[in-house]
């Protein structure tokens, strides 16, 4: 099933560009790990920037914390179709670079493994 691809872009063929939905996905997750939670007074759900830099202090290992604010914020925005299994910081990363690895389960397409970059 294609969906948007995020965020937004105008093809070649003035249509907007679209993408497989886990991709898409992925994409709400790297915005929600980004936005502080006082961005969005109507969700602060949706905003985690605030959860993801609390759990760097514990690298390396799977993150619980981060595993169910990104859960909650799937049921917040209407996505049943995948669920949050596991979010695991790397060990080292150099200044500034922020990223995480995750493993989500999409239901009948299996668990679907990730690294994503902010």
């Amino acid at each position: 099933m294609e969906t948007l691809a995020l965020p937004l872009q105008i093809g070649k063929d003035g249509l907007f560009v679209r993408t497989d939905r886990v991709s898409s996905l992925l994409a709400v997750i790297r915005a929600m790990a980004a936005s502080p939670a006082s961005s969005w007074r109507h969700a602060p759900w949706f905003g985690l920037q605030e959860v993801f830099a609390a759990a760097s202090a514990d690298r390396g290992e799977q993150q619980p914390a981060v595993e169910d604010a990104l859960n909650r914020a799937l049921v917040g925005l209407g996505i049943h179709w995948a669920r949050v299994e596991a979010v695991t910081l790397p060990r080292e990363q150099a200044p500034g670079e922020r990223s995480f690895s995750i493993t989500l389960d999409c239901g009948e397409g299996g668990a679907v493994h990730r690294e994503v970059s902010l």
